[in-house]
C-alpha cells in the first residue's frame, strides 16, 4: 500500500453503510469518527459485472463520501482483507467545506472507464445492498481473493 496508514481513510461505497462497516471492523465506530466529505477530481462509478464501486480520476467531479479517523493497524488489516487484491490503498485530498486534508483510500487496480455508471449510494442500497450482503459474506466470515476466510 502507498498510503500513509496514519492518515484518515475516505470510503465511498459499501463501506458507507453503517452495517457493513461494523461486520468488516468487527466493531461500530462512534459518530465521532466519521465525517461528510467530498474527493474533487474524483468519480465513484460501478465496476461492470459486480455490486460495489471504484474510484476513477475525473478533474470535473467529486466523488462523496465519509471521511474515518483514528483507524487501527488492526482495523487497516481488516479492511485490507474486505477490499482484496482488486484494490490498493492510495492517498488522495479531501474536502470538507472550505478545509482540504490528505487521505488514503482505496483504488482500484485495473483501469475502469470514468463512463461507467456512476455509483449512487441511495439506489444502490435499495436495489442492490441485500444481493451484496447475501455474496460477500458469507456466515463464517469474509473470503480472500486466495479462498482463505477471515473472521469478522
Amino acid at each position: 500500500m502507498n498510503a500513509d496508514p496514519s492518515l484518515p481513510l475516505f470510503v465511498y461505497g459499501t463501506l458507507c453503510d453503517p452495517h457493513i462497516r461494523a461486520l468488516v471492523l468487527g466493531q461500530r465506530l462512534a459518530d465521532e469518527a466519521l465525517q461528510r466529505v467530498s474527493a474533487p477530481g474524483w468519480r465513484a462509478v460501478y465496476i461492470p459485472g459486480v455490486l460495489y464501486p471504484a474510484l476513477v480520476a475525473n478533474q470535473d467531479d467529486a466523488a462523496d463520501g465519509l471521511l474515518i479517523e483514528g483507524l487501527s493497524a488492526a482495523a487497516l488489516a481488516r479492511l485490507d482483507v474486505y477490499e482484496g487484491n482488486q484494490y490498493r490503498r492510495e492517498a488522495l485530498l479531501v474536502r470538507s467545506g472550505n478545509n482540504t486534508v490528505g487521505a488514503q483510500a482505496y483504488l482500484p487496480r485495473r483501469a475502469i472507464s470514468a463512463n461507467a455508471p456512476r455509483w449512487d449510494f441511495e439506489h444502490w442500497t435499495r436495489i442492490h445492498r441485500s444481493d451484496f450482503l447475501r455474496e460477500e459474506f458469507p456466515p463464517a466470515g469474509i473470503e480472500k481473493d486466495n479462498g482463505e476466510r477471515t473472521d469478522v
